[in-house]
């Protein structure tokens, strides 16, 4: 796809995001259930939330695009958070642009050096985004498999990230 098209493409997919209809109970609310998706990675791996859970304090599922500057940035300080936390949190990146295949997943996450898995779109977290009206999307999981955080926007610093890690495991 021409760099044009794929721009005038991305721009109303983003449209569609920030004017798309809300699913209503989409999102889980802060302390409750958040359900046990699954996931396909860009490397083919399957990973389920509970799965990712097990044997750390905290998941952080952060939607993204590759097209966005903020998320681009924030990406950065989420990586940064996660290689400090010693192994107590686990972290995926998902995709939420459908124009955006495995391999330009790929080629983003190696370009910014994620070492935690990405993955593409799953249709529950689309529609989890729209509802939410906005991306980068960071959703905070306990142990528990309970949402205790939910951050929409891009946040200022990898310091943001550490402090989630740190209340969340507590």
């Amino acid at each position: 796809m021409k760099k044009g098209m794929r721009r005038a493409v991305s721009l109303l997919l983003l449209l569609l995001l920030l004017t798309g209809t809300a699913f209503a109970g989409d999102v889980p609310e802060i302390g409750a259930p958040f359900p046990d998706l699954t996931l396909r990675s860009v490397t083919g791996e399957t990973y389920t939330v509970s799965g990712l859970l097990r044997g750390h304090d905290v998941l952080l599922i952060k939607l993204f695009a590759t097209w966005s500057p903020p998320c681009t940035r924030e990406i950065l300080y989420l990586e940064s958070a996660y290689e400090e936390s010693g192994g107590r949190a686990a972290v995926i990146a998902v995709g939420i642009d459908p124009t955006e295949d495995e391999s330009v997943l790929l080629d983003w996450a190696a370009q910014n050096g994620l070492t935690f898995p990405v993955a593409r779109d799953s249709d529950r977290l689309l529609a989890m985004a729209r509802e939410l009206q906005d991306i980068p999307v960071t959703f905070v999981i306990d142990a528990g498999g309970n949402l205790v955080s939910l951050r929409v926007g891009a946040a200022p610093d990898a310091d943001f990230f550490r402090r989630l890690i740190e209340q969340a495991g507590n």
